[in-house]
């Protein structure tokens, strides 16, 4: 295996977004299609900071096909058209699929802005706590990416360190009797 030496691609591996904010953005990757529980199209596709401080952080949002729902109303499928618009390409009138690897594959490399407004918490399958950015926009390329110093990515340190609950435990019946009193059977919501 060989590469091209380049001195300005030096960066060590992916890195996570350490603010919310407004960024220019790359997608970088398009993941394989994958069916959700409801029956729905779904790709996670990855999206990585192109300029400013967060330069080379990763962004993964997972975009679901419910256009073709029967019960409730869809709304899912608005993020597709969102970051469609955003690229500045001509979809009027295309029928948009994606399960569709050759559209999909078409899509890589284009830049456009995407916001930032929170981070999501998450327990993954090994019980690990993470704050994954959550994407609430779409838009066109800005003159420079805009991070919100204000609203930095919570660390699963702090947020356990901060929850008032942490390391609680039940409160037994004998503590609530103690607390409330005993049971009184004339109370109508006992």
């Amino acid at each position: 295996m060989a590469f091209t030496f380049n001195a300005e691609d030096i960066a060590m591996g992916a890195k996570g977004l350490g603010y919310a904010g407004k960024y220019n953005v790359m997608i970088s990757d398009i993941r394989d299609a994958k069916q959700t529980k409801n029956g729905w199209d779904m790709r996670t596709i990855q999206f990585e900071v192109q300029d400013g401080s967060e330069k080379g952080a990763t962004i993964m949002h997972n975009f679901m096909d419910d256009s073709q729902t029967t019960s409730g109303r869809p709304f899912r499928y608005r993020e597709i058209n969102a970051m469609l618009a955003a690229t500045g390409g001509n979809f009027v009138g295309v029928t948009i699929d994606i399960s569709n690897d050759e559209f999909m594959n078409k899509l890589k490399q284009a830049k456009f802005a995407v916001e930032v407004n929170e981070f999501e918490k998450s327990v993954d399958n090994d019980g690990k706590l993470h704050f994954n950015p959550r994407i609430s926009g779409f838009g066109k390329v800005m003159p420079a990416s805009e991070p919100d110093l204000n609203s930095p990515r919570p660390s699963a340190n702090n947020a356990q360190a901060n929850d008032p609950f942490t390391g609680a435990q039940p409160v037994s019946d004998k503590e609530m009797n103690d607390i409330f009193g005993p049971n009184n059977a004339s109370d109508p919501f006992a």
